[in-house]
């Protein structure tokens, strides 16, 4: 059984907003957490992996158990991975026990492309060619041998170390560090380097290194970004700073910081039955459901399914009617209430009151002039909550709706028909592909600000078979605009900062053209 060491403890702080509500092991590289991108690497029948737990530990043990059921995990908790006493050589000696064996040792912020065969009875370094190393450990070499490792930003090298080694000669390892670690408790720095360049410079034992085809670190925002860039996501998924989702063969895991928005999820996801995916199980800030094989609605390229889509959540989701006046309230709370509470969020300084020659007035202003009760109900319908195409699965022989809303304003499993058309609406003019491509302008001048989104031709087609939905049904396009202009302007303080100005202006532009009548300047 071979043995494969992954520290999770440290609190990564040098990716900033993206370990902010989860673990370094769990920002998404690709389609799949980084740890992923260790652990698929093993046999799981023939390995035990032990897992240090520290900073989010929780969601990190959540994620494993619920991800690889079939893995052989030990869990080691580790109380000091922040402040004084925190350092990877005492997150090592708390998993000393589990590790009185050979061991393959790997630093949750190294992804490698190479295979990682068991080398036998030898002490192996896992190196990579690389020109900076300001930033990291690096060896030098005498033929298949190790002469020295040098602390980061050495300017002699061979190599740049990859934070990926085995461990052989194990008890000599720990007796070093041990005695590295009680000679200076408080040092933070202490790490597996001084412990290998002791094991070299005693000649305790052998250390030969191998040098890696590609490796990329994610310990920064800037590699880490590099190495999202290589790792390509086949899916449009928008990065959202609480929330983040994992795509294995047969089934995709969804992640929420929010324990509550999880759970109602799940709630809500077995409500909605066949026409979303199964959901296989859950914990408290995880669920794992199918992944559903077929083509997402954005890029299926058949005339008419905007039309089809529509007629068939008329049969499928819209469905189990339910009239009570106080859905009026509900709505009052999700729609006026939540919006002022965004707007409270958003800190862009100035605010432009023209936009693309239309004197718009300040935002609250034209908050004042929305008829707010036209925009509630009391007709209530099963509902999904982000019914976009990109949420939209078309399979062969149906339709599936993923990634759908937890509530409507504190309903689990009523909401507002119109918000689904609302937001349907808006992902036709806006979908993740023009986010993804900047497919969006954003430019001030001095008399105001300009707005302007390159959009699908073929989905702007479709436009025509939406507003044929809304005639036959009797339905109110212009509630339907106007909803879609709030959606627009509710989505800009979840966004960063260039797309969240857009979404301000983009939706306060919208609105005002929907409230007319307009005031153009000359």
């Amino acid at each position: 059984m071979r043995t494969v060491l992954i520290t999770t403890s440290g609190i990564g702080n040098r990716l900033g907003e993206y370990t902010k509500h989860t673990n370094k092991s769990l920002v998404r590289v690709g389609e799949k957490f980084s740890i992923c991108r260790i652990i698929d690497k093993f046999d799981p029948e023939t390995t035990r992996f032990v897992i240090t737990l520290g900073y989010y530990g929780n969601l990190v043990r959540e994620f494993l158990d619920l991800a690889y059921v079939n893995h052989n995990f030990t869990y080691v908790n580790v109380d000091k991975y922040q402040g004084e006493g925190s350092s990877l050589g005492y997150s090592l000696l708390q998993a000393r026990s589990e590790l009185q064996c050979p061991f393959t040792f790997f630093c949750c912020d190294s992804i490698i492309i190479d295979d990682i065969p068991d080398p036998g009875p030898v002490n192996v370094l896992y190196v990579a060619t690389f020109d900076d190393a300001s930033s990291y450990a690096t060896i030098n070499t005498n033929g298949s041998s190790i002469l020295r490792v040098n602390s980061k930003g050495d300017k002699n090298f061979d190599y740049v170390y990859a934070g990926v080694s085995h461990i052989h000669d194990y008890s000599h390892y720990w007796n070093i560090l041990e005695i590295k670690y009680n000679a200076n408790p408080d040092n933070r720095d202490l790490g597996d380097i001084e412990v290998l360049n002791s094991l070299i410079k005693q000649k305790a034992a052998v250390v030969k290194y191998k040098v890696l085809s590609r490796w990329f670190d994610i310990g920064n925002v800037d590699s880490y970004n590099v190495t999202c860039d290589y790792f390509k996501c086949r899916y449009n998924v928008l990065y959202k700073k609480d929330e983040s989702i994992c795509f294995f063969d047969d089934k995709v895991i969804k992640f929420f910081n929010n324990e509550k928005k999880n759970l109602d999820r799940v709630k809500r996801g077995h409500s909605l039955g066949p026409i979303v995916p199964q959901i296989l199980g859950n914990n408290s800030h995880f669920f794992s459901m199918d992944l559903v094989k077929g083509d997402v609605l954005s890029e299926y390229y058949v005339h008419g399914e905007v039309y089809n889509v529509l007629k068939w959540a008329q049969d499928n989701l819209w469905i189990d009617k339910n009239v009570d006046p106080n859905h009026r309230y509900t709505c009052h709370k999700f729609y006026f209430l939540k919006t002022i509470d965004r707007m409270n969020e958003l800190d862009f300084g100035h605010e432009f009151d023209t936009i693309n020659g239309v004197r718009t007035g300040p935002i609250r202003a034209l908050l004042n002039r929305v008829e707010w009760d036209a925009m509630y109900t009391d007709t209530f319908y099963q509902f999904h909550g982000d019914f976009i195409m990109d949420n939209i699965m078309k399979t062969p022989d149906s339709y599936k709706l993923i990634d759908w809303r937890q509530d409507f304003g504190g309903n689990l499993f009523h909401g507002d028909m119109y918000y689904d058309l609302a937001k349907f609406r808006h992902n036709i003019i806006f979908n993740h592909f023009n986010v993804d491509s900047d497919l969006f302008t954003l430019e001030f001048e001095e008399d105001g600000a300009i707005v302007d989104l390159k959009c699908n031709y073929f989905l702007m087609r479709q436009l025509e078979d939406f507003d044929k939905f809304v005639a036959e049904n009797n339905l109110d396009l212009k509630k339907i605009k106007i909803l879609t202009a709030l959606i627009w302007i509710n989505m800009a303080p979840l966004h960063e900062f260039k797309i969240s100005k857009f979404l301000f202006y983009f939706g306060k532009y919208n609105l005002c053209l929907e409230l007319g009548p307009p005031v153009v300047v000359l």
